[in-house]
């Protein structure tokens, strides 16, 4: 009984942290906006993992078809994640920006256990809402870090429509506005000169 109850608590908590992810979406950013001590070298390595990190997650919104099926197609061949794949990059980008080592320890937080939680509760959602094929293509392709083989069973095309109907342009439009405030702080700190 104490096993059965053991593992409702951590559905709970996994399904808990899954619905309020997008509070530290927010919450880490800021925090990090606001002990930022951008440099001009910083600033450059964080736009760069920046556009990294959009690219991938441009590429991998216009594939996914959420709870509808199992997307196997574009990045999703080899990484499970590639959204949060993304999404890490271009908050290590923010992190570079930053300039303050506590910027990593949130990053690390952040992913280490919000995301770690989340992707637990929507694998277990997925296996129950899309059966055999996920569960397939789960045992075949990595969760976190892409492999450099495709998963064979993939399928489906690229559709900028697609990135529209996942809201994509508007998370990079949010983005955008986190490194023009990161851009902002080191002028105004005037680093751009040292």
């Amino acid at each position: 009984m104490s096993g059965r109850r053991h593992s409702e608590d951590s559905s709970d908590l996994m399904e808990l942290v899954r619905r309020r992810r997008t509070f530290t979406v927010v919450a880490v950013p800021l925090v990090m906006l606001a002990i930022a001590k951008p440099t001009p070298i910083g600033f450059a390595v964080g736009m760069c993992l920046v556009v990294l990190g959009q690219v991938v997650r441009i590429w991998a919104a216009g594939y996914i078809h959420k709870e509808t099926e199992v997307t196997t197609g574009g990045p999703y061949a080899y990484v499970r994640n590639p959204l949060y794949v993304g999404s890490f990059l271009i908050s290590a980008g923010f992190a570079a920006m930053c300039g303050h080592w506590l910027a990593w320890l949130l990053l690390a937080a952040q992913y280490g256990f919000v995301y770690h939680l989340t992707v637990l509760s929507e694998e277990r959602h997925l296996e129950e809402t899309l059966g055999e094929p996920y569960r397939r293509y789960r045992e075949a392709v990595p969760r976190w870090l892409p492999s450099v083989r495709p998963y064979a069973g993939r399928s489906g095309k690229f559709d900028i429509r697609q990135v529209a109907a996942n809201k994509e342009f508007s998370s990079m439009a949010v983005v955008l506005l986190a490194c023009v405030l990161f851009l902002g702080k080191m002028l105004w700190l005037g680093q751009w000169l040292t």
